[in-house]
This record gives C-alpha cells, sequence and structure tokens, in this order.
C-alpha cells in the first residue's frame, strides 16, 4: 500500500511540472523531464521492493492500472461527448501526464500507439524490477 501511494506522489509531482506543456503539447522543461525519470523509477523501486516482499498482488495492481489507462483514453477519445468524458480525461491524466516528458522526445505520431507504448514502459518496468526482487530475496534465502 506504501509503495503504491509512493507512485501516486511521484506522479503527482510529475504531472504537476508537466501538466502546462502536456495541456498545450510544449517542449518539457528539465524539471517536467526529470520528473518523469523519477517517476519511472519509482516503478523501478516500488516494484523491486513489492518482489522482495513478496506481495503478489502488484503485478495485477499494476496491470489493471495500465489496463484502465488504455481503455481510458481508447473510450474518450472515441466518445468526446459523452458524460463520463471528465473522468476519462482525469484517468488518462492520471496515468500517463506523468510520463509527458516522455512521450514528447518518442517520435510517435500515433496517440493510440504512442499511449501503447508509454503504457508499456512502466508496465514493465514494475514487473522485471518485482521479478529481479523476487528472485534476489530467494537468492539471499539460499
Amino acid at each position: 500500500m506504501v509503495g503504491i501511494l509512493f507512485i501516486f506522489i511521484c506522479g503527482g509531482f510529475s504531472i504537476f511540472f508537466n501538466f502546462n506543456e502536456f495541456l498545450w503539447n510544449l517542449t518539457p522543461t528539465f524539471l517536467g523531464i526529470l520528473t518523469t525519470i523519477v517517476y519511472l523509477l519509482s516503478w523501478i523501486f516500488v516494484g523491486s521492493f513489492m518482489g522482495w516482499k513478496g506481495r503478489k498482488l502488484f503485478n495485477l495492481v499494476i496491470t489493471f492500472y495500465w489496463g484502465m489507462g488504455i481503455l481510458a483514453y481508447m473510450i474518450g477519445s472515441n466518445f468526446p461527448r459523452s458524460i463520463l468524458y471528465p473522468t476519462y480525461a482525469f484517468m488518462v491524466l492520471l496515468c500517463f501526464g506523468p510520463l509527458y516528458g516522455l512521450a514528447y522526445h518518442l517520435s510517435i505520431r500515433n496517440y493510440l500507439v504512442l499511449t501503447i507504448s508509454l503504457a508499456f514502459i512502466p508496465w514493465m518496468l514494475g514487473l522485471l524490477s518485482y521479478f529481479i526482487g523476487k528472485y534476489l530475496r530467494e537468492y539471499q534465502n539460499r
């Protein structure tokens, strides 16, 4: 629980420093890029910590989180006049806003492919670091 809270705090800082650039599609500032890097490192740190502690629910939580982010983007982009559009927009901001420092520098012009790529990077970082933490714990116990 503390790990997920840590990720949301890092994500909140990243959204705060990237929001104006994210909203107007401007070049991210150095501080925005730095907070994006810290956000990605937080996924590695929390993933390895959860693997070390053996928290199997972490894999399900991050898969659900990034899956809902992609689903919110797909629904929100296909139904912009929906009454639930503010909810979709908030979920997209929550998931992909912290990654704007990375998104701006990827040369992907198709927004769906960009969104899937942006979800894939921290999802895989979290899963791989989880299994590395789990392996290191088992290695230590031998």
